[in-house]
């Protein structure tokens, strides 16, 4: 499922959802804090982006973290292009964390992915190659309703492992930053959209200049 400025359109094309422009200056998402003269909109920092991905204290109750892990500078850049990543121009900083909760179940977790860029448009790019490679692979996955207030170009899947194990994606943009999740056998009480909806207001919070964990 594709979402652009809050506009649901499943099956819409991929180039739509790219270059369809959000309206005025003054309107405000309240449940994000994010306004269209958006602070999320000006480049992050590496410090900023490392405030941004769930830390220790805003994990959930049970829930441990791994990391973070952070590149920035030309070591980020050579390492996307070293993974073959789609848009990798203009990337100033990445940062990933693992969240994980042991059960009776076996382990279950969440895969935290940001990476941050010198523009919006060098974002867009990197954001238009996501959605591209999800539609080559999109026969082998399930289309996910996902709404996260101020984000942009999101798609959300799930897919099946080999053992019968639910796998679970969104990609979405905020600003000049994107966002990967990726989760593996969530209970029910921590679903995906809980974890990109705090992903989303930690970049709000951080894109202020503030602590999202103060």
């Amino acid at each position: 499922m594709l979402r652009r400025s809050g506009v649901a359109g499943l099956g819409l094309a991929v180039a739509l959802a790219l270059t369809a422009c959000s309206g005025g200056t003054d309107r405000k998402d309240d449940r994000a804090g994010i306004s269209d003269a958006r602070a999320v909109d000006a480049p992050f920092s590496p410090a900023q982006l490392k405030q941004a991905i769930p830390s220790r204290l805003a994990a959930p109750a049970g829930w441990g973290v791994t990391g973070p892990f952070a590149d920035e500078g030309r070591q980020a850049e050579d390492k996307c292009a070293g993974q073959r990543l789609p848009g990798c121009v203009g990337l100033t900083a990445t940062v990933t964390v693992d969240l994980v909760k042991s059960d009776s179940r076996g382990d279950t977790n969440v895969h935290f992915a940001l990476s941050a860029f010198d523009s919006l448009d060098n974002a867009r790019v990197r954001m238009k190659g996501e959605l591209q490679d999800h539609q080559a692979k999109q026969a082998d996955s399930t289309p996910l309703a996902l709404d996260v207030p101020g984000a942009e170009d999101t798609i959300a899947y799930a897919q099946s492992g080999g053992s019968g194990e639910r796998f679970e994606t969104a990609r979405f943009r905020v600003g000049t930053v994107v966002v990967l999740l990726f989760a593996r056998g969530l209970p029910p009480d921590h679903d995906l959209a809980s974890f990109a909806r705090l992903q989303a207001q930690r970049l709000a919070v951080a894109a202020e200049n503030r602590n999202p964990d103060a």
